[in-house]
Formats: structure tokens, C-alpha cells, sequence
């Protein structure tokens, strides 16, 4: 866990100036956000992430696994995650360590927590991480119907359309977007909170 993703290999693409180079006779596409005080911070890596390259040989790099392994393994403060599904079906090795992972930055002090549907197939890692104290919603009453596919830390975003299960890590073709726009952060931390009550937070 934790090898920092690179926008040029394991499936992801810079969208943005982020690599030390600038193709020849271009402008800088860099994206530049503006800071609360008014002047603009430094450039913001947007990256493309894929697992086309594993799905197309069934074998080499997966840029979803890499960006999701960049993030729980950097996070300082927070990794929270919502999706609908969150379990592997064939013990697979990658998904097991995801969860003893992220049961471990919790036992470090970090805020973890997991916003997942309150399905018998989810039960499993719902289990193990309520065992380690992560924070999980999934009762029917205090999270709507989720239907998005997020990770977050305090300052990286993945959107991705993939559930964190074998059949879409490994064999459905699936995409997403890793930024560390602050602005981008922000607005989905605000989306995290609308998926439960004002009461829910308050005792948490």
C-alpha cells in the first residue's frame, strides 16, 4: 500500500501539466484553482485512471488499484469511502488487504469511514471494519440510495465508476479522475455529509 501514482504509467494519463515536461509547442493546460485569499495556488495534477490494460491482458498494472492504494496510504487526516459495493467473491488478495488497511490507519488515529448499501454481500467487510472501529453507514434511514464512487482523504479525490469488487476491479472496464483540488476536495466531503443526518453526525 501506498506507492504514489504516477499520471504516465499504470493506466493513468496526465490530463494536466504535471510531469516535468510540457509537450513541445503547446500552452501549459495546467489547471489553476484560486485560493480563499484571492491568488492562485499551484498547479493541481488532475490524472485519467484506468484498469483498461489489466481488463484487455488479465494481467499487468491496474491504475484504479494504484490510485486507491495512493490514497489510503498517504492520508494524514481522513479515507473516507462510498460505494455500493465493497466485497470479493474469490478471497481475493488485494481486496483483503484494502480492508486490513484501512482497519489499520484507523487503529493510527485517522477518520475512516464507509458510506456502503446495507446488503448481505457487503456484510463481510462491514464486519471487519466495524470490528476496528472504522465508521460505517449502511443503515437504510441514515444513507440514501448511493449510487457514486468515491475516495477521499483531505487532499486527494478518486471518482471512479467502479464498485470495489472483483468483477469491476478485474474484469469490467472501469475509469475515474484522482485530483488534489482543494476546491474539488471540499465539494465532495460536502456530498459525504449530505449521504447522512445533522442527528448521525453530532454522535459520531
Amino acid at each position: 500500500m501506498g506507492h504514489r501514482f504516477q499520471p504516465d504509467c499504470l493506466g493513468g494519463t496526465p490530463l494536466l501539466d504535471h510531469c516535468s515536461e510540457t509537450p513541445e509547442g503547446n500552452p501549459d493546460h495546467s489547471e489553476k484553482t484560486m485560493s480563499p485569499s484571492g491568488g492562485k495556488d499551484m498547479a493541481i495534477a488532475s490524472v485519467y485512471v484506468s484498469n483498461a490494460e489489466y481488463v484487455e491482458k488479465r494481467s499487468g498494472p491496474n491504475g484504479l488499484i494504484t490510485a486507491i492504494d495512493q490514497i489510503v496510504g498517504e492520508a494524514q487526516q481522513l479515507i473516507w469511502i462510498a460505494v455500493p459495493w465493497f466485497y470479493t467473491s474469490r478471497a481475493d488478495p488485494w481486496i483483503g488487504s484494502l480492508i486490513k488497511a484501512l482497519a489499520a490507519r484507523r487503529r493510527e488515529g485517522l477518520d475512516v469511514r464507509l458510506f456502503i448499501r446495507p446488503d448481505v454481500s457487503n456484510h463481510k467487510t462491514v464486519n471487519e471494519l466495524n470490528l476496528a472501529k472504522v465508521k460505517v453507514f449502511s443503515k437504510k434511514e441514515i444513507i440514501r440510495h448511493i449510487h457514486t464512487k468515491m475516495i477521499l482523504s483531505e487532499s486527494t479525490l478518486l471518482a471512479v465508476t467502479a464498485n470495489i469488487t472483483d468483477f469491476d476491479l478485474y474484469r469490467n472496464m472501469n475509469t475515474g479522475m484522482l485530483t488534489h483540488s482543494t476546491a474539488e476536495v471540499e465539494k465532495a466531503i460536502r456530498d459525504f455529509q449530505r449521504l447522512i443526518g445533522p442527528d448521525v453526525l453530532s454522535r459520531q
